[in-house]
């Protein structure tokens, strides 16, 4: 049961990372085809900014976010935990997802109940082009409800002390795997 979730949990990761680079995608078009508008025909487009910066760069980010925790693409501190014995590294992880199903939960609960509120208000963003708000907030709600229910299937795995198909894919980059300074 408890790995029928994880697959699902990696199939939405999946389709919410892909989502998310086709929003870089269109970061790259939308801001390449202004700087061509402004710069050679004066003519720049009007929702550049806030589309780029209200919405995709959002999707981009919360979008993403499950996926890079699952790669251990985040930025953490594992010097400390290093030279640690093994049981106080598997409390470590105990305590960092309990911790983080609190923060990412709370943040998707707040976030969730604010693009609602949004929705039903119908609130449009003061521009050329109105656009409403309630989709740029809705990228934080889904990016990290995603993430505290991986977070919730790491924890159940850490204290079953088996896989539930979450685990780390080893990475090795554009070019093998990673070498210190030569």
């Amino acid at each position: 049961m408890i790995a029928a979730c994880g697959a699902v949990v990696r199939g939405a990761e999946r389709i919410l990372s892909a989502l998310a680079c086709a929003c870089l995608a269109v970061i790259m078009l939308c801001v390449s085809a202004d700087v061509f508008m402004r710069y050679a025909l004066s003519r720049p487009f009007a929702f550049t900014y806030d589309l780029v910066g209200t919405y995709l760069l959002a999707s981009v980010f919360f979008l993403s976010l499950s996926e890079a925790h699952g790669w251990r693409a985040h930025v953490s501190v594992e010097s400390l935990i290093r030279g640690c014995p093994p049981w106080m590294r598997h409390g470590a992880e105990i305590i960092t997802c309990i911790v983080g199903i609190v923060v990412f939960g709370a943040i998707a609960w707040f976030t969730g109940r604010r693009a609602l509120g949004e929705f039903a208000l119908d609130t449009l963003l003061t521009g050329e082009v109105p656009l409403p708000t309630w989709t740029a907030i809705a990228m934080a709600p889904i990016g990290t409800g995603l993430l505290a229910i991986r977070l919730v299937l790491e924890l159940a795995g850490l204290l079953l002390g088996r896989s539930v198909g979450l685990d780390p894919v080893p990475f090795a980059g554009l070019h093998g795997p990673a070498r210190g300074f030569e």
